[in-house]
């Protein structure tokens, strides 16, 4: 789990004025978009352990959690058998968002959002690399158990599996497309899940790392 620091947004003078949202549409299944998904969540490495992420824009500019990869300057995200480097460009302790931008990037195709509200006991799919970088592109699936505010920011609560390394995952409703990033969960002394698991939503995690959805 993470700890939500009271500090705000952090801006490390990039200049990001090609990041464009893409907005999906209802009449796809996350099922029929796993191939693409796979390509564009990746894990990502720091000198402490690794987490997850995912490709929200061309060319090449990466969603996580602040606690993955904004306590360094620069991380490598795996893109399929590549090890690509990628620099913090900005972040929302509190939020605990960051953005990262590869320093080079081809292929994948960014995924694309959902910006409305979700609703109570709707399906929703997990995806990271939980555990160990061996289990990458692993899904799991639960509904959106609550809303939650904590420390007066908004949160979905989720019973979908999460474990240590799926920090910084996308979200996805039954369309495949993004709804919010995982961030924390709720974990017995042993370390067993309780089913307690908390997501960003997306349009929370934008606006904190000021990107403008259009």
């Amino acid at each position: 789990a993470s700890t939500l620091l009271d500090t705000g947004y952090q801006d490390q003078g990039a200049k990001l004025d090609d990041i464009k949202i893409a907005h999906g549409n209802s009449n796809t299944s996350f099922v029929g978009k796993t191939g693409e998904i796979e390509k564009a969540a990746v894990p990502i490495r720091t000198a402490g352990g690794h987490g997850s992420g995912f490709l929200i824009s061309s060319p090449g500019s990466i969603l996580t959690n602040q606690h993955v990869g904004g306590q360094n300057r620069d991380v490598i995200v795996i893109l399929g058998s590549q090890q690509r480097r990628a620099s913090v460009v900005r972040s929302h302790p509190g939020r605990d968002v960051a953005l990262l931008k590869l320093k080079r990037h081809d292929g994948a195709k960014p995924l694309q959002i959902d910006a409305n509200q979700v609703s109570l006991g709707e399906e929703i799919y997990v995806v990271g690399t939980p555990l160990d970088e061996t289990f990458d592109f692993s899904i799991t699936r639960g509904i959106i158990s609550a809303r939650r505010m904590l420390d007066k920011r908004p949160y979905y609560q989720t019973d979908a599996a999460v474990n240590p390394g799926n920090s910084g995952g996308p979200v996805f409703n039954s369309s495949g497309n993004v709804i919010g990033i995982t961030v924390a969960g709720l974990f017995t002394r042993d370390g067993a899940s309780k089913n307690i698991n908390y997501v960003i939503p997306i349009v929370d995690a934008l606006e904190a790392l000021k990107i403008t959805l259009r």
